[in-house]
């Protein structure tokens, strides 16, 4: 197992490509209210929040079975990150401050404990964002298709 600085340099972007995606996804649901578009705009959200809720519930079952070995906190506090839907950003933070101390600050831990840690909670970030890419993107990408044969017409918005 390693945790190189590479891999803490992409945890890093992977923040903020899941911040971007947020903002995109927002964007163009406002877009399609804006145009009148009410159907569209409520089947983004709704593919949108439905991944979401999934993802959170796989996230903190996770959590659940990861504090019978190893507490990251109270479960209660858990539990209220993840209702806030903030369950994948927790794990971000999660994965840069074990990956921060694999690859940069080796005084604090033993360096095989942090580096086990960081690869974990990559481990766990990279299958929730794959959970979050197949069940958001690809009945997003489905209607981003119909709305091309509907309207003919594309915009820079929905390439995005």
């Amino acid at each position: 197992m390693s945790f190189t600085k590479w891999n803490f340099i992409m945890t890093v972007f992977g923040i903020f490509s899941f911040l971007f995606d947020i903002g995109v996804d927002l964007w163009i649901s406002v877009k399609y209210f804006q145009q009148e578009l009410y159907l569209f705009g409520l089947l983004t959200l709704f593919f949108v929040l439905l991944s979401t809720l999934i993802v959170q519930a796989f996230s903190y079952s996770w959590y659940e079975d990861d504090c019978a070995e190893d507490s990251h906190g109270s479960m209660t506090l858990v539990l209220i990150i993840h209702l806030f839907l903030a369950g994948t950003l927790l794990r971000y933070w999660y994965a840069v401050k074990y990956g921060y101390q694999a690859t940069y600050d080796h005084r604090k831990q033993k360096p095989e404990d942090t580096k086990k840690k960081a690869v974990c909670a990559m481990t766990d970030l990279s299958m929730l964002r794959c959970f979050k890419t197949y069940l958001e993107n690809t009945p997003q990408f489905i209607l981003q298709l119909y709305i091309l044969i509907e309207h003919g017409e594309i915009t820079i918005i929905q390439c995005i």
